[in-house]
């Protein structure tokens, strides 16, 4: 009863939201899932109840499974860039959860209306601050989670695990005409490393998000606006494509505006945020890469005795161990030093031909693309491709044309060319599998997956080898 107590509290509440607002938020208390993971009955019975107006599709469902343990805010599009991720994560993880591990459940869902009532009803600066905040409350709680608590984030330990191994061989070089003083030898190699790599890095990052900050600023003056972008591209396209895009629920152009405004104005926003993120945690990312740098003259100075302990230790005949040792070593430089050309070059190429172009922000554009160059075959061609098409759908035909045969035959030609020679070759795995294991190391370890995913793909290859008969043989045995 006093469920029903609470609900009539905040029902008239809800009533005043959408005659104020025109948003309509929706509260359901549903008994059993039916077996269906939350995310995917949220999603059925917003599109079963039709919340929110049709064509801006502004409407919020707050879902509540107390036999299943199971809590979720469902948003529209429309309502996307107000109710983020972040910060729906955040009503639920500060305002519910805590109200509910108490036995007051009618009070989590109170408290949890309340806050969507509160973000919905705000003042555009009120309801950025909130976003603002969130983004950071849910970044750090993230952050603790990849860290186990607060500790050093693995990925320091692992790169600076890979650079030793990248530099190794400038350090033997080093110690070999130092007389073999390899205190000094270490610190020559992490110094080179800082003037090669780690510096030139920190001033892209900081063109980056200089360049980010005056996109995302622009976005919100209205000076770009995807909106207008998508309403050009709209109008030149065929009866097919229209009822394909009718199929897929954005059969009316207002559909596909509200969509890629929300998409835009999110895109943009996170990439202010991480920026901001970046500056606001400017002493805990010194810390942390002084610690990798600490470790990295450590791994590079007594990287070979460490390494012989390891091998020592693992149970195999010492000819399987130094196979796998060397498969090891090899798929990691190959895969760190292949990608990061490719990256390097498609990305240098695709900000070159945006700046030759005018596209506005081409090295915030040229540091994505080599980041997506790290997926083959697909990768810079999600930015160029979309570039291309806006140019042939407003009348830029050569614009369109060049920017089209530039994407094909210069970036994607440097894909084609170098991942094979300088991926595949060293660590002779097929292409398909090198494709496979990125894709699938990225998606389990974010970024690093590029090196840990074709690392374990080629241990499994190495290992499968020395254990199973030769292929001579069995053909041998057969005749």
């Amino acid at each position: 009863m006093e469920f029903e107590d609470r609900a009539a509290e905040y029902a008239p509440k809800l009533e005043a939201l959408q005659r104020d607002t025109k948003r309509q938020v929706v509260v359901a208390t549903v008994k059993d899932l039916q077996g269906y993971p939350i995310e995917e009955y949220a999603n059925k019975l917003f599109r079963a109840w039709g919340i929110g107006l049709k064509d801006v599709n502004n409407g919020a469902l707050f879902i509540i499974a107390p036999n299943d343990r199971k809590l979720r805010i469902e948003v529209g599009y429309g309502l996307e860039p107000v109710l983020t991720d972040a910060l729906t994560s955040v009503i639920i993880n500060n305002d519910v959860v805590p109200r509910v591990k108490a036995g007051d459940l009618p009070g989590g869902v109170q408290a949890g209306t309340d806050a969507i009532i509160t973000q919905l009803r705000a003042s555009p600066e009120e309801a950025q601050a909130r976003l603002d905040a969130a983004v950071k409350q849910f970044d750090a709680t993230h952050q603790r989670q990849r860290t186990g608590g607060g500790g050093i984030p693995i990925g320091l330990i692992f790169w600076g695990m890979v650079l030793a191994i990248l530099f190794a061989p400038l350090h033997r070089r080093l110690l070999l005409r130092l007389r073999r003083t390899p205190n000094l030898a270490a610190l020559l190699t992490l110094t080179i490393c800082l003037l090669i790599v780690v510096l030139p890095i920190l001033a892209i990052a900081a063109s980056v998000a200089q360049e980010a900050g005056v996109v995302y600023q622009r976005v919100r003056a209205g000076q770009i606006n995807f909106g207008a972008y998508a309403q050009q591209i709209w109008a030149t396209l065929p009866a097919w494509v229209l009822r394909l895009l009718e199929s897929l629920h954005l059969g009316t152009f207002a559909e596909l505006q509200t969509k890629l405004a929300s998409f835009g104005a999110q895109a943009s926003q996170f990439l202010a945020n991480q920026a901001i993120n970046v500056g606001s945690n400017t002493l805990g990312l010194i810390v942390n890469f002084g610690v990798m740098l600490y470790l990295l003259f450590f791994l590079l100075r007594d990287g070979p005795r460490l390494g012989a302990r390891i091998r020592g230790a693992i149970p195999l005949d010492e000819e399987h161990k130094r196979a796998l040792t060397a498969k090891f070593i090899t798929v990691i430089r190959a895969t760190v030093k292949g990608n990061i050309a490719v990256a390097a070059t498609q990305g240098a190429l695709g900000g070159l031909i945006f700046w030759v172009l005018g596209i506005e922000g081409p090295v915030l554009w040229g540091v994505i693309m080599a980041f997506l160059s790290l997926l083959p075959a697909v990768g810079a061609s999600l930015i160029w491709g979309p570039v291309t098409l806006y140019f042939l759908a407003t009348g830029a035909t050569w614009q369109g044309i060049t920017l089209a045969l530039y994407g094909v035959g210069v970036i994607g030609l440097v894909d084609n060319l170098l991942r094979p020679l300088l991926v595949g070759k060293d660590t002779k795995m097929p292409d398909y599998v090198v494709l496979i294991s990125t894709l699938g190391g990225m998606a389990l370890f974010g970024l690093t997956g590029f090196v840990i995913g074709p690392v374990v793909a080629a241990l499994f290859m190495a290992t499968w080898d020395l254990y199973s008969p030769p292929v001579a043989a069995e053909a041998g045995a057969r005749e």
